[in-house]
């Protein structure tokens, strides 16, 4: 981190956060004066959980073609031109627990407060990483935005509050708070394959947390039997999330996973998900020996929660775009750590952070200064003036990379006739799967698609990369003393 006690430095860096923060600011004030039409372009999947919720009020399946495609038709206007498509809704029956009170709300109030959910859940995320990282605040919540904050606001999932649930416990454990942090964990698994890794490496590593998460998740458990009953939640285990992974998992073009690119590779789904689940497991085991690893050399309780997270989503079963910022918190608590090979990690803050995936220019300028702040506040061992090349240099080569990529030809999401296979008491994953496979564009992924995907690909194997280092790492004995003392 740079010294800001040195005027210089304070001064370029205040400059630096404040113009970022006050385009991110600009562009949320102005599109929003746009109104419903904002509301409309935002939060995508929150017609999802809004009828899934609406099934489950009328003591209906939720996981079913109906009533979700009826409820999704009407909420979405003249969004779907297939009056026969459906998005399925793939959460566990306590995540909609922990939303209804907003889902309850009408469909567009619900909208705008679940908006302001996320700027409150991107706030906790910003503060309980810079508290562990002793980074600046608001540089952390900067490089932060870009990603946690407006990618995630544009497709509405659960991430933030995942993301902020695991910074947050990540803190409590750093602060000797087994029992917070444990609960804080289990809250993580709002979105469940962000927050199993953070679970697992918690129950593994830091005993005194275990009653907590094994409370919280009996808790949930119990919530999700209440509220769909347990033959519902039976399915949802037995065939809903095979059907997720087989099908969206394997085949959408917007899957960043290992599953995916085996199945581009010409194998068949059931063996790509195979593929994918062994990986996520390996990358979850890495993680953890990693943290476990960390912990005693540096006395960091944190790296438990953040690191295995930060790992598991390289290759991996089912890994969206907007899912990869769960990284960042990990990436800027490696980048901060005095490891050998530090660079990786800063690298991979530095990719993170610009989102490769834009609808704005103002989105961005927003990432070109977010990543000029990571390489000022992270890469303290260069000297200044080199310092300010490179954070000046490389967002304009991250922007001018990806208006040159973005350019190439794109496939065209043509439209498909409607098929006579699809039935209303169908689970809603099996019939997303085949509008995946009926609609050319969706299952293969263009050029440019894959070429904006490299960036990310490299950020995650970089973090990898560094865990595999750390556990190569010999120990010294200043460090166990200090971990030990911590």
């Amino acid at each position: 981190m740079p010294d800001v006690s040195v005027p210089a430095e304070r001064r370029i860096l205040i400059v630096v956060v404040a113009a970022g923060l006050l385009a991110l600011a600009s562009y949320f004030v102005r599109d929003a004066a746009h109104g419903r039409a904002f509301l409309e372009r935002n939060v995508y999947n929150w017609p999802v959980w809004y009828c899934g919720a609406e099934a489950v009020s009328e003591h209906r399946d939720p996981y079913r073609v109906e009533p979700l495609r009826a409820c999704e038709h009407r909420v979405r206007g003249a969004v779907f031109k297939q009056r026969w498509a459906v998005i399925p809704m793939p959460l566990p029956g306590y995540s909609l627990v922990l939303m209804w009170p907003l889902l309850a709300l009408p469909f567009f109030a619900g909208k705008t407060v679940w908006i302001a959910v996320v700027f409150v859940a991107l706030g906790i995320s910003a503060w309980s990483s810079g508290r562990l990282t002793g980074v600046w605040f608001p540089a952390v919540l900067l490089i932060l935005a870009p990603t946690v904050g407006v990618l995630n606001l544009l497709y509405g999932g659960l991430e933030p509050i995942g993301i902020a649930a695991l910074c947050a416990a990540a803190l409590a454990f750093e602060r000797n708070r087994p029992s917070l942090g444990g609960a804080l964990t289990v809250l993580a698994l709002i979105e469940p394959h962000l927050g199993v890794p953070a679970v697992v490496a918690a129950f593994a590593l830091i005993p005194r947390s275990r009653v907590a998460i094994v409370a919280g998740a009996a808790i949930f458990a119990l919530a999700s039997v209440a509220l769909l009953g347990w033959g519902t939640v039976v399915e949802y285990v037995r065939a809903v999330l095979p059907a997720q992974s087989a099908g969206e998992g394997a085949i959408s073009t917007q899957q960043y996973s290992l599953t995916h690119l085996v199945y581009l590779a010409g194998v068949s789904t059931k063996v790509a998900t195979t593929l994918g689940s062994i990986w996520y497991l390996g990358a979850i085991a890495l993680g953890t020996f990693a943290a476990a690893r960390i912990r005693a050399l540096f006395g960091r309780a944190s790296a438990v929660v953040l690191v295995p997270v930060a790992i598991s989503l390289f290759g991996g079963l089912y890994v969206h775009n907007h899912q990869i910022a769960a990284a960042l918190p990990g990436a800027l608590l490696l980048a901060t750590l005095p490891l050998r090979h530090r660079w990786l990690a800063i690298a991979a803050v530095a990719l993170l952070a610009f989102p490769w995936e834009f609808s704005t220019r103002s989105q961005e300028i927003v990432a070109c200064f977010a990543v000029c702040a990571s390489i000022l506040v992270l890469a303290p061992g260069l000297a200044l003036p080199r310092r300010l090349v490179v954070s000046c240099v490389l967002p304009v080569l991250f922007a001018v990379g990806w208006s040159f990529v973005d350019a190439l030809p794109h496939s065209r999401f043509a439209l498909a006739a409607q098929p006579a296979t699809i039935a209303a008491n169908d689970l809603a994953t099996t019939a997303w799967t085949k509008f995946l496979l009926w609609t050319p564009g969706r299952t293969v992924d263009d050029a440019a698609t894959f070429l904006l995907k490299i960036p990310w690909w490299l950020a995650l194997f970089a973090l990898a990369l560094l865990a595999t280092l750390v556990l190569l790492q010999p120990a010294r004995a200043g460090d166990r003393s200090a971990a030990t003392e911590a």
